[in-house]
């Protein structure tokens, strides 16, 4: 209940445990006053930028990433790099290259989302 914390407004409060600052007829506790920063325009767009670059970053290194599960599960220990992408790139096609990225996509894009939001509010 933030009402209840407000001392007397005609009494001055400075003790040290008495941290609150008054809002019309609200105080917001220290905890109130951090989550209006985690609300503001500033953790938006850190998290909108921190999504979205590692949206891009792991829209651009997916194909190499794919590759490298495939070396690591082919059990021929002769194909190379080269090989497994020109397989896959011949029997799949380019789209062969991004199987399974939209889940990836989603949860990265989610979870920086939220980190950068939190990350910025609560700094």
């Amino acid at each position: 209940h933030l009402g209840s914390c407000c001392h007397d407004p005609g009494t001055p409060n400075t003790s040290a445990v008495h941290q609150e600052v008054g809002v019309g007829l609200l105080c917001l506790t220290p905890c109130a006053r951090a989550m209006s920063g985690v609300l503001s325009r500033n953790s938006l767009e850190h998290a909108v930028a921190g999504s979205a670059g590692t949206v891009l970053a792991t829209v651009l290194l997916f194909p190499l990433d794919l590759i490298k599960t495939l070396l690591q599960v082919d059990t021929s220990a002769s194909a190379g790099f080269r090989e497994v992408f020109l397989r896959v790139l011949r029997d799949e096609g380019l789209r062969g290259l991004y199987r399974g990225c939209l889940p990836m996509l989603q949860t990265v894009g989610a979870s920086n989302f939220l980190y950068f939001f939190l990350f910025e509010g609560l700094k």
